[in-house]
C-alpha cells in the first residue's frame, strides 16, 4: 500500500517526508512500502556493482545487538566490518590507522611487557580492529547499519568521498546518505534480513568479478601468443631476407 492510498483512505494522515506518512491523530509514523522496497533494490544493485568492478565494501553496526549480525558478515564475505565503538579519524587518518593495525604484533613486542598484559591488549585491539585488518586502501562503499546514531562517521567518509549507504528510521536525514534504506533499525531481524539480501547481492557480484577476470586473462593470453607468433614471422623474414642478400 502507497502513501497516496493510505491518504486518500485516512485524512488523518500527512506526508512529513518522502518514505515517511505521520497519522496526526496519534502521531504514529509509517514507511511508504513500495518506496522503501525501490530502494532497497537500488542499494542492493549499487552493491553488486560494486563488487563486480573489484571493489570493497565496510559495513558499520556499532549497536552491541548488531555485533553477532556484523561479525558473520565479515566471515562469510572477503569485506570487511566494524561492529565496535567509532574511532574518530578512522577514515581521515586512514593511513595511519591502516599501518597501526597491521604491524600492530611487531609494536606490541618492541614494548617489553609481560606475557598476559601483551595478550590483554592484543584481544582488546583485534576485538576493536579485526574487521578491518585487510582493509588496505579506503572502501569503495560504507554501509552503517545504525546510520540514525552514526552522523560523526558518515561526515568523515563523505569527506574523504567515500560513497555511503544506510538504514534510516522514520527520525533520519535522508539527504546524508547517498543510498537510504528507509527501515526499523532497531530491529536486529531487520537488521539480518538486509545483511542476507547484502551478502547474496556480494556473492552475485563476485562471480560476475571472477568471471571478468577470467576473461581479461584469456585476452591478455590470446593477444600474447599474437604478438609471438608476429614477432617470429617477422624474425623469418628478417633472415630470408639477409639470406637472399648475401
Amino acid at each position: 500500500m502507497t502513501i497516496d492510498t493510505i491518504k486518500n483512505n485516512n485524512k488523518n494522515l500527512r506526508k512529513v517526508k518522502k518514505n515517511v506518512l505521520i497519522d496526526k491523530n496519534d502521531l504514529r509514523l509509517l514507511f511508504d512500502v513500495q518506496e522503501t522496497l525501490g530502494s532497497l533494490k537500488s542499494s542492493l544493485y549499487v552493491i553488486e556493482e560494486i563488487v563486480a568492478k573489484g571493489g570493497k565494501i565496510l559495513v558499520v553496526g556499532t549497536k552491541q545487538e548488531y555485533q553477532p549480525l556484523v561479525f558473520d558478515f565479515g566471515r562469510k564475505t572477503s569485506h570487511s566490518f566494524f561492529n565496535g565503538k567509532w574511532v574518530n579519524g578512522l577514515l581521515t587518518n586512514f593511513t595511519t590507522v591502516s599501518d597501526r593495525v597491521i604491524n600492530y604484533g611487531a609494536k606490541i613486542d618492541n614494548l617489553g611487557l609481560a606475557d598476559w598484559e601483551r595478550n590483554k591488549i592484543g584481544r582488546e585491539f583485534l576485538d576493536r580492529y579485526q574487521g578491518i585488518a585487510e582493509l588496505k586502501t579506503l572502501p569503495d562503499l560504507i554501509i552503517f547499519l545504525n546510520a540514525e546514531e552514526l552522523e560523526g562517521p558518515i561526515e568523515e567518509a563523505s569527506s574523504v568521498n567515500v560513497l555511503t549507504m544506510g538504514l534510516l528510521n522514520t527520525g533520519g536525514d535522508y539527504n546524508s546518505l547517498n543510498y537510504a534504506v528507509p527501515a526499523n533499525d532497531n530491529s536486529v531481524k531487520t537488521i539480518g534480513l538486509f545483511l542476507m539480501l547484502a551478502k547474496m547481492a556480494i556473492k552475485k557480484g563476485s562471480v560476475r568479478h571472477e568471471l571478468a577476470m577470467e576473461q581479461n586473462k584469456k585476452v591478455n593470453s590470446q593477444q600474447k601468443r599474437l604478438k609471438h607468433s608476429g614477432n617470429k614471422k617477422n624474425s623469418r623474414n628478417h633472415f630470408k631476407k639477409n639470406k637472399k642478400n648475401k
